[in-house]
């Protein structure tokens, strides 16, 4: 069995073992999303942060999002970790800082946020910052085998060597190395994403910029979206009816916060057809699931909490509003 559950890999190893050894500590990120017309920056933009650090800029569509923050996190909420007036003041801070914006953004004018947890390897007496990025796979006395720690950009060696400690446990030969990496889900295309969204557009009838995002969600598997439907949820807006069915019918999606956030990403890339995406891919999802009226309009509720919930900004424990958060 292994535990591959990033923040929460403690509370697993606590399953097998009551008085684990401490193996984690976690690092909370933020990013704050704006109004392209106010950051309209083209390209991915490195901004110096006033303790040294980088701060980045992407352009996303209609919005840019700026990240990220480093601070040691002890809270209790690891699924949906809380963001702090400080944290958002600092990367405010950066871009003044660094791009005399004129006038400066403001808090007021973070159309969306969100907030995530670096499953660190713990080094005791090491600030974030400090800490190695490095993965461990220790196993644990019920034969429980653990990955903590490393980066996404590091998924696939990391993963054979779970697969070879889990032979090893098992008392097996580590599987050959494959002699090529396969493509991910929708990488199997030739050439460049713009020569797939041309294709895209001309398959679907889309325009260029939704032709684009589509080859950038989805890949090559774009063609199977556009095929389940090529409207857009609301008239003018990004995300189509075929993607909505996509992600219940392919992706096993089953709740409307699922698709809002991690499927057509409106939740942070597309503030502007929000509120009115959030009922048309409600109704869709209905259909494809089932739902009730009833089942449909707490589904809405749901995402519209945690809406809101995003850019409620808290004050940070200890302190009167300021401080750094790198």
């Amino acid at each position: 069995m292994v535990n591959a559950a990033g923040p929460f890999v403690e509370r697993v190893l606590r399953l097998e073992d009551p008085k684990p050894p401490p193996r984690l500590h976690l690092s909370k990120g933020i990013h704050l999303v704006f109004d392209a017309r106010r950051l309209p920056v083209r390209e991915v933009l490195a901004v110096p942060a006033q303790d040294r650090r980088t701060v980045f800029a992407v352009r996303r569509e209609a919005v840019t999002y700026v990240g990220t923050t480093d601070r040691s996190y002890a809270g209790g909420r690891p699924d949906r970790p809380e963001i702090h007036r400080d944290e958002v003041a600092y990367l405010l801070g950066a871009l003044h800082g660094g791009l005399g914006l004129d006038p400066p953004l403001t808090e007021a004018e973070v159309v969306a946020a969100f907030a995530g947890l670096r499953p660190l390897v713990a080094q005791p007496g090491r600030s974030p910052q400090e800490i190695s990025r490095r993965d461990e796979i220790p196993v644990g006395p019920a034969g429980l085998v653990t990955v903590a720690g490393g980066k996404l950009t590091g998924y696939r060696p990391m993963a054979r060597a779970v697969l070879d400690r889990c032979a090893a446990v098992a008392g097996l030969e580590p599987a050959p190395p494959p002699r090529e990496e396969p493509p991910l889900p929708g990488g199997d295309f030739a050439g460049e994403v713009s020569d797939l969204a041309s294709h895209i557009g001309r398959v679907g009838g889309l325009r260029p910029e939704a032709a684009r995002r589509l080859a950038r969600l989805y890949g090559s598997e774009a063609e199977q979206v556009v095929a389940l439907g090529a409207e857009p949820v609301v008239p003018g807006g990004s995300a189509l009816s075929g993607e909505v069915r996509f992600a219940a019918r392919i992706e096993a999606a089953r709740s409307l916060e699922d698709v809002v956030y991690r499927r057509v990403r409106s939740a942070w890339f597309d503030p502007g057809d929000r509120e009115a995406a959030l009922e048309g891919i409600a109704d869709l999802l209905a259909a494809e699931l089932g739902w009730d009226p009833a089942c449909r309009d707490r589904e809405v509720e749901a995402v519209r909490a945690r809406l809101a919930g995003e850019l409620r900004f808290e004050e940070a424990p200890g302190t009167d509003g300021e401080g750094e958060a790198g």
